[in-house]
């Protein structure tokens, strides 16, 4: 894995964790934040690699799919960007358009 996908893993974790079962969330936390190996992560927990590297995928995939249907990570980067431009004071324009742009975001979801 990238380090951005790392970043956005985590990203994910601490927007939808919660959703996921807690063998899930563990597996996903020792991974991403503790950085572990599955081998590690398999003793960690008293699993098999094989378990661990399932809870991984099915984490991921359910976290990916929360993303894709809620979108919450999606406003709060448009959101984020809109508060730069305004406390950067940039042109009227691109103000206009990223509130556009955060608007869109809500009407969506």
């Amino acid at each position: 894995m990238q380090i951005g996908e790392y970043v956005l893993f985590d990203r994910l974790l601490d927007t939808y964790g919660s959703l996921l079962t807690e063998r899930q969330l563990a597996a996903a936390v020792l991974h991403v934040r503790e950085d572990l190996s599955l081998s590690e992560i398999a003793v960690e927990m008293g699993i098999t690699k094989q378990a661990v590297s399932d809870a991984l995928a099915t984490a991921r995939a359910k976290l990916d799919d929360y993303e894709k249907k809620l979108g919450l990570l999606a406003l709060q980067d448009a959101y984020e960007g809109l508060m730069t431009l305004i406390t950067q004071k940039e042109n009227d324009e691109d103000i206009i358009r990223q509130a556009k742009a955060v608007e869109a975001l809500l009407k969506t979801k």
